[in-house]
């Protein structure tokens, strides 16, 4: 078993500021109205006029500032298995350097001569603060794994990032998912009437997973950085693949009005797309959750003769729940035209109270 890991990680405003920080401007308070009137106007003038040197840097400063800490990693493994084998392995095949033992394996094994299995991962985490309420995130992740038996077959698949579009999700592109939470819309013109705080949320997340068989052995490797040809080469030999494209939530709503009331509203959509060689399957998945809670805190004070007075604290709240769910199916033998298959509607509705003292 051999493991390789390694992590890294950027931040791009300190990178800048190695070549160039801008310097702070102190404020100053004057003493005395007099000391501006006394000052040249030539001073005045001059002093505008550095005020408005246009420095390149400075705008390259402030756009990078905005960029979160850059993550980067990387895992490779590599789980090697051999039965039966007759002498003393070399030290180079149990540190890895050396491929095969190049040792005899007893007859007794049959056709079951061992196993050999590499994975590898990666992964790149970055965003962008573009306002103090606002940020975005970002996220990308790819994994290749390549399985060969004794029986001389190779199995390939990776799943990675993906971003699809078309009624069939044919075409699409490595993407990174995103997330992003807006604050502050209790300041919003019609919104602070009613709220003490409120905030929208959005995410998105794609995959495509694909999968190959090769009986000989395959062709050539699975690049890490060069898929999309090596899955249009050996289309033919593609035993499965599945791409998704998921919104949770396309869009949600969170707001906290006075008196402890506070109210969720989500909206998830997701489409995924199942293909194989007997044929295709798109599901698509759509469903809005909303909820509403009340909570008041209280208490009771008891007076007891020759001990004093007892403070009894109970807090009762009412969540109110509503879910709407549908789903729909298609169908393509032929991977052309699609055929209505399963679909369901389902909604739920709960009120639940408690009591604690």
């Amino acid at each position: 078993q051999l493991r390789f890991g390694s992590n890294f990680s950027l931040t791009p405003i300190e990178l800048i500021e190695f070549f160039y920080k801008p310097k702070k401007t102190t404020r100053t308070r004057n003493s005395a109205r007099s000391r501006n009137r006394s000052k040249p106007i030539e001073k005045v003038e001059e002093d505008k006029n550095k005020n408005l040197d246009f420095n390149p840097l400075k705008i390259v400063h402030a756009m990078v500032k905005k960029i979160n800490p850059i993550s980067l990693s990387y895992t490779e493994s590599l789980n090697r298995s051999s039965n039966q084998v007759i002498g003393e392995v070399p030290i180079g095949y149990k540190f890895g350097w050396l491929p095969k033992h190049g040792l005899e394996q007893s007859v007794e094994i049959g056709s079951n001569y061992g196993s050999w299995d590499h994975k590898r991962d990666g992964s790149l985490r970055s965003g962008i603060k573009l306002t103090r309420t606002l940020n975005i995130s970002t996220n990308f992740t790819q994994n290749l794994t390549t399985t060969r038996s004794s029986a001389n077959l190779e199995q390939m698949s990776i799943t990675r990032d993906y971003v699809a579009y078309g009624d069939l999700l044919g075409e699409g592109l490595a993407f990174p998912g995103w997330s992003f939470r807006l604050t502050g819309l209790e300041k919003w013109p019609i919104i602070k009437a009613i709220a003490k705080s409120a905030s929208i949320e959005h995410a998105f997340s794609g995959k495509e997973t694909r999968s190959w068989q090769f009986e000989n052995g395959s062709p050539e490797q699975l690049s890490f950085f060069q898929f999309g040809s090596f899955a249009k080469d050996h289309k033919d030999k593609e035993r499965s693949s599945r791409i998704s494209q998921n919104f949770s939530p396309l869009i949600g709503f969170n707001i906290t009005l006075d008196k402890n009331i506070s109210m969720t509203f989500r909206n998830n959509m997701s489409k995924s797309l199942n293909e194989s060689p007997s044929g295709l399957t798109i599901q698509n998945d759509n469903s809005y959750t909303s909820t509403g809670s009340y909570t008041h805190r209280g208490g009771l004070r008891i007076p007891i003769p020759f001990y004093g007075t007892i403070n009894l604290n109970n807090t009762i709240s009412f969540t109110l729940n509503y879910d709407l769910n549908e789903s729909r199916e298609q169908r393509s033998g032929d991977k052309i035209n699609l055929e209505v298959g399963s679909f369901s509607n389902s909604w739920k509705a709960g009120l639940r109270m408690s009591y604690q003292f």
